[in-house]
């Protein structure tokens, strides 16, 4: 939707983002969801108060289509945005070894291969006992010399999703394991977005996997899809 000055806009209960007209749909859907969370946690007691987010997103400033290219980490050139450490397990989609590109973490063929990894890492761990933040970053990415910023990682997830560092999470709920993924990838690849589609079709493929993996050791059936409108061969 076009306001009278000419900005798209997406609204949210009392947050509104507005875009110039150029800026790519996935860009302008992430940067709300990021306000949505952000606004409602820092305006949580104000519910008259209406922010409006008048970010410039155009294709110049994003540093689209032309000029100097954005910053590429080294998780997104991987296509390893949970930065996986590179072990023997038989990842789909997984390169091999090639000490004079990657010394330390897992490369994929695909952001989709990487996404649908570093989810099923996080969800078997959760199904260990890692059901809150804390928990999961502490094993995920455990603090100590290699890993200075561990405290601002946990502070970070957890504003992302709007919840405590210590609040019990249920990670086979989508929209949870959603949450958790995108600021997960975001702190480690300088907020970095994917687009929707690609992001969504990895999550949902590997929860999939997670639960009938889940069934199969239960001696129950195996999972439908979850999600009945998308179809994916794991």
């Amino acid at each position: 939707m076009v306001d009278e000055e000419g900005y798209k806009t997406l609204t949210t209960g009392r947050i509104t983002t507005r875009a110039t007209v150029g800026t790519p749909d996935y860009v302008h859907k992430a940067e709300h969801a990021r306000n949505v969370m952000q606004g409602y946690t820092v305006g949580s007691l104000r519910p008259d108060r209406a922010d409006v987010f008048n970010i410039d997103y155009s294709p110049e400033k994003l540093k689209m289509g032309g000029g100097e290219e954005p910053e590429v980490t080294r998780g997104i050139r991987n296509n390893n945005p949970f930065n996986l450490v590179y072990t023997d397990d038989a990842w789909e989609g997984k390169l091999g070894r090639d000490l004079e590109v990657e010394d330390t973490f897992e490369r994929f063929d695909s952001p989709e291969a990487g996404i649908r990894a570093g989810a099923i890492n996080v969800l078997t761990q959760f199904s260990r006992g890692d059901n809150t933040i804390a928990k999961l970053l502490k094993t995920l990415s455990p603090p100590g010399k290699e890993n200075p910023n561990y405290e601002k990682h946990k502070e970070y997830v957890a504003g992302k999703m709007n919840r405590t560092q210590d609040e019990v999470l249920d990670l086979t709920d989508p929209m949870t394991l959603r949450r958790l993924s995108t600021a997960i990838i975001g702190f480690e690849n300088a907020n970095h977005a994917y687009e929707d589609e690609l992001l969504d079709g990895a999550l949902a493929r590997a929860l999939e996997f997670h639960l009938s993996k889940q069934n199969k050791n239960l001696g129950g059936p195996v999972t439908q899809p979850f999600y009945n409108d998308k179809k994916y061969i794991i």
